[in-house]
């Protein structure tokens, strides 16, 4: 949004006419690619290079260590969701409490 803005900002540099245009029209130039070209990068270079980075991070700095969340562990999903189930709370029955049960 900042670099949307940023770029539709200095875009009047880019087609200036008059006295100084041709100084205006470099600084533009320079200005609204490098806004563009900025963002390019942080949109699709820095994901990829994030995923990349931790895939090499998992295979070299912990090798022991499983790669993927559950692969490997001592307990199964199926067996974290009953332990869940078996230590609910108890559900409060208004009618009994006030019958004294």
């Amino acid at each position: 949004m900042t670099a949307l803005a940023g770029i539709l900002g200095f875009y009047p540099l880019v087609v200036a006419s008059g006295a100084g245009a041709m100084s205006r029209w470099a600084l533009g130039t320079a200005l609204v690619g490098g806004y563009t070209f900025s963002t390019i990068l942080s949109l699709f270079l820095v994901p990829v290079l994030y995923v990349v980075i931790k895939n090499l991070e998992d295979r070299f700095l912990r090798p022991g260590r499983p790669s993927k969340p559950g692969a490997g562990g001592d307990e199964s999903p199926t067996q974290s969701t009953q332990n869940q189930e078996e230590v609910a709370a108890p559900t409060f029955n208004s009618k009994a409490s006030l019958q004294g049960e």
